[in-house]
This record gives structure tokens, sequence and C-alpha cells, in this order.
């Protein structure tokens, strides 16, 4: 039978290791560009963006008629690779930004490398605009958490002295269930999203495969996790 302290160990230890699961997706996962875009190549994000852009056009209360069957032909006609050029470099400078590769947070379209011969570019620059100055609170926060991720993984190092084989048990449990209700809440929101905006369509992509693929991996540590309380449990019964 578990003690007191022994059921206020395990208590603190999920508290800490829900912190370091959220600063080890956030800085690992998705504040990492090879993560973001490996998940967003695997998940066709860049052949959906056009014709899906293209669909919510219809629902930007903004655009006369006229003007939504226009911008619909115009970005129906944007290729994947195209889109994946634009979404590649616009991510990479937000993600730069964030984890203090750039002092400067910049968004840039290319009429050009949308296939526009004679479009304007859209361009916008954090350094040129004064009254966005207080973005730079996000700026290097990638590094801080990296901090914050490596302090918590010294406390739950000490938590091992204390619940020794558990700690596996109960980290895979956690993050098992943490994976399936947040893979299944992604699903419910899928399925019941109704019409969207073209502001939104980026960010419902988004949230279908990057944060989709960190469900997933949440769920695939957790069963390594159980697996590995499994083994080191019947190695001690073994022994005995």
């Amino acid at each position: 039978m578990k003690s007191f302290l022994e059921i206020i160990a395990e208590l603190f230890f999920i508290i800490f290791l829900f912190i370091f699961i959220i600063l080890g997706t956030l800085r690992f996962e998705l504040l990492n560009p090879v993560f973001v875009f490996s998940s967003l190549e695997r998940n066709h994000v860049y052949e959906k963006l056009p014709s899906q852009f293209a669909e919510s056009i219809t629902n930007d209360p903004n655009l006369s008629d006229e003007e939504k069957e226009n911008y619909q032909k115009i970005i129906a006609s944007i290729s994947p690779l195209q889109a994946k050029d634009v979404s590649r470099k616009n991510l990479s400078g937000v993600l730069d930004f964030i984890n203090g590769k750039s002092k400067d947070l910049r968004f840039y379209i290319s009429a050009s490398s949308l296939g526009f011969i004679q479009g304007k570019d859209i361009g916008w620059s954090m350094s040129e605009n004064e009254g966005t100055k207080g973005l730079m609170v996000f700026y290097g926060i990638g590094n801080k958490i990296l901090i914050g991720f490596i302090i918590t993984a010294f406390i739950l190092a000490a938590f091992y002295f204390a619940l020794k084989k558990y700690i596996f048990l109960t980290a895979g449990i956690v993050l098992l269930l943490l994976g399936i209700v947040g893979k299944a809440f992604l699903l419910v929101i899928a399925a019941n999203t109704p019409s969207i905006e073209p502001s939104q369509v980026l960010l419902l992509l988004l949230s279908n495969s990057v944060l989709s693929d960190i469900a997933i991996s949440w769920i695939g540590i957790g069963i390594l996790f159980i697996v590995i309380w499994f083994f080191m449990r019947k190695i001690i019964v073994d022994k005995k």
C-alpha cells in the first residue's frame, strides 16, 4: 500500500510531467522547423491550401460576388509548389524570430512567386512598424522554453528516486491519455467545423496536421513508457 508521501510525490510528479510535456512539445515540435514542415508535407497541406482557400473566399463578407469569383480563379490557379514556397518562407521567418535566430519578424508574398507577373507584392515588417514593438516579447522565447525544459527534466529525474519504476507507468498513462483525448478533440473539431473564412483556413490546416501529429507522438511515447514499465516490473518479479 502506498504511503501518504508516495501519493504526494506522484501528484507533484504528474504536475511537473505535464509542464515537461508542454515545454518539450513547444520546443521540439511546434517551434521546430523540421517537425513542422515534415508534418505539412506528410499531411499534404500544400496541396490542400490553394483549393481550400479558394472555397473559403465565398464566406468572406467583405467581398462582392464578382470579387469572390475573381479571387477564386486566381487562388485556385496557384500550384502546390508555389504554396509551399510562400508558406515555408513565412513560417521559417516566424520560427526564426521566436527561436532567437532573427530579430525582425517579417511576412512577404511575392506576386511573381505565385505566378502573377503584374501583381503587387505584399510585405510587412515589425521593424518598420513602431506600433508592433510589443511583439519583441516573443523574441527568443524558444530558448527560454528550452531552459525551462532542462530544469524540469532534472526535477523529474529527482522523482525517480522516490517513485522508482512507477515513474514510467505514470508518465505513460498521462501521455497516452493526453494523446488520445487530443486526437479525438481534433477529429471532432474537423468534423464539426462550419464554413470558415480565408483567415481561418491556414489555422485549421495547421491544427489538423501539426497538432494531430503531436497527439500521435504523445500516444507513441506513452505506449513506449508503459512497455518499459512492464519489462522493468517483469525483470524485478523474475529476480524474486
